[in-house]
């Protein structure tokens, strides 16, 4: 299923959601986002609510009622010290903390990485095994963000 309502009208970058059943583990829901340049999401709200879009993510019209588990996968434009990535950091674990890695896992810019800037946020249900960002010269070379590798498990279903 892809849930699209609306949502170029709403979060200019859109977000795409869609489930994914796994056999013993049951449905995963995972979406998938691209936010605006950091400074910008300011000046962007959502037009029903007025709320800026990670807010109105994070609230009960969507995060709050969103299935679980759930991971939501995205280009935020936004570091660890955002409100943005704090409002989603206050419902869901990001996956780098989930870890509790020693060092950053920045993924921009990709010719040389000083922002941790993507992010995977896991809900509970969704175990984090590892984290990583690829270095090689494709990887490099192929965006002008690095790609943000999370190997997960997921908790059995209850039967």
């Amino acid at each position: 299923m892809i849930v699209t309502e609306n949502v170029a009208e709403v979060w200019p970058a859109g977000m795409i959601t869609v489930g994914v059943t796994v056999a013993r583990e049951g449905r995963l829901e995972v979406s998938v986002t691209v936010w605006s340049v950091a400074g910008a999401e300011g000046k962007i709200t959502v037009p029903v609510t007025g709320a800026l879009p990670s807010v109105a993510l994070a609230g009960e019209a969507w995060l709050g009622s969103a299935a679980r588990p759930l991971i939501l996968v995205g280009d935020m434009n936004a570091t660890p010290r955002a409100a943005a990535y704090r409002t989603f950091a206050g419902r869901l674990t990001e996956s780098r903390r989930a870890v509790r890695l020693h060092r950053r896992v920045p993924t921009f810019p990709s010719t040389f990485p000083v922002l941790e800037i993507d992010h995977v946020f896991v809900s509970e249900g969704v175990a984090v095994v590892a984290v990583r960002t690829p270095l090689d010269p494709l990887s490099r070379l192929a965006s002008d963000h690095l790609p943000l590798v999370v190997d997960f498990s997921l908790s059995p279903a209850p039967a």
